[in-house]
């Protein structure tokens, strides 16, 4: 199988996160990037349900808290952090049973010496690298040069001569 190329074509890439490596990549493979990140995290303008859920956490308010995302922990504990005592606070989630869903925020509250009691697989993981298998064989399929396809599928131009010759019948030849 050949090489994948994109043979100096310009790619436009969404990725929010990744968005250098993405770059690089296309490079990698003879594309020129144009990465626009399709999101981004914004701080909130006002802190103050994060502050508030902060204060009940340490009143003992709750029983379980669930983290999603390893950047959501890092910004909620940055965030307390700046309004009350950090360590309180972390003391407070050791407190109380953890659900994390997937390695992120499961790393993240790792480094924070929180345990976690309940680790759910990430939903999209799985999603993830079947997109991303069905992702390179698009782009696989994309990038075959014009000589590859035609040995591949056969020039389209014999195959019409071809169906033109078998409808006609046998040549007459003279």
């Amino acid at each position: 199988m050949a090489a994948a190329n994109f043979n100096g074509l310009r790619v436009l890439s969404l990725e929010s996160r990744r968005a250098v490596e993405t770059a690089k990549l296309i490079s990698t493979y003879g594309g020129g990037p144009l990465v626009a990140p399709a999101m981004r995290e914004i701080a909130l303008d006002s802190n103050q349900p994060v502050l508030d859920f902060a204060e009940a956490l340490l009143r003992g308010a709750f029983d379980l808290v669930i983290f999603t995302t390893g950047v959501g922990v890092k910004a909620l504990v940055k965030t307390v952090s700046e309004h009350m005592d950090r360590e309180a606070f972390l003391n407070a989630l050791r407190s109380v049973k953890i659900a994390a869903r997937g390695p992120k925020s499961s790393s993240a509250l790792r480094e924070l010496g929180v345990p976690i009691s309940v680790v759910a697989p990430d939903p999209l993981q799985r999603e993830s690298r079947q997109r991303r298998k069905s992702m390179r064989e698009i782009a696989e399929a994309i990038l075959l040069n014009e000589d590859l396809r035609k040995a591949r599928l056969g020039d389209p131009e014999k195959r019409i001569f071809r169906n033109v010759e078998a409808s006609e019948g046998p040549s007459s030849g003279a």
